[in-house]
């Protein structure tokens, strides 16, 4: 199941003005990396961040996507299941929405590639906050870090992989999410 993939191109610093001239925000801030929640107004694109490429006069542009609701076309707090149809679904939308970003800001060919990949389990059951405290208090391998905690999560990680345990309908309250979402959650 997968709740999120990002997906990153190049661009030149002219190609990187026109994009910034379609979005709501600028990108061309001083925050480092400037990042963007809902960049171009659709519901799929969750975050766009830019980035300087060393030594290189190419900025890298990432797109972080859910694939369900590029899918559906709206919101879902569900995870998007991984099968032959599915994925061709998935490829076929992804394209459509690529090309109209694109074609928008006059770019005839971009290469985007698959920079990140998130993998997702959702584990139902009415106590979460004992499930979370365990997965706090469990021992991890001595080549993760913890990376964050707070009350209601707990997030360890390598270089390579991350384990976030946390309570979905808190997340998505605090978020503001509809309440059709918060029943999914």
């Amino acid at each position: 199941m997968i709740h999120t993939f990002e997906i990153k191109a190049a661009f030149s610093y002219s190609q990187i003005l026109s994009v910034n001239e379609t979005l709501s925000q600028s990108l061309l801030t001083q925050e480092i990396p400037p990042t963007l929640s809902d960049p171009f107004g659709i519901p799929c694109i969750q975050k766009a961040t830019l980035t300087v490429a060393p030594n290189v006069s190419a900025y890298y542009l990432a797109l972080v996507i859910e694939p369900l609701t590029l899918v559906q076309g709206t919101k879902s707090m569900e995870l998007f299941p991984v099968d032959e149809l599915t994925t061709e679904i998935l490829k076929q939308k992804l394209y459509s929405t690529l090309q109209v970003i694109c074609s928008e800001l006059s770019f005839n060919k971009v290469n985007w590639w698959l920079s990140r990949l998130d993998i997702a389990f959702q584990i139902h059951t009415p106590y979460v906050s004992t499930y979370v405290g365990l997965a706090q208090k469990g021992t991890v391998p001595y080549w993760y870090r913890k990376i964050g905690w707070s009350a209601g999560s707990d997030y360890v990680g390598s270089k390579s992989t991350y384990y976030n345990f946390y309570d979905k309908y808190d997340q998505a309250e605090n978020k503001g999410y509809p309440d059709f979402l918060l029943e999914e959650a």
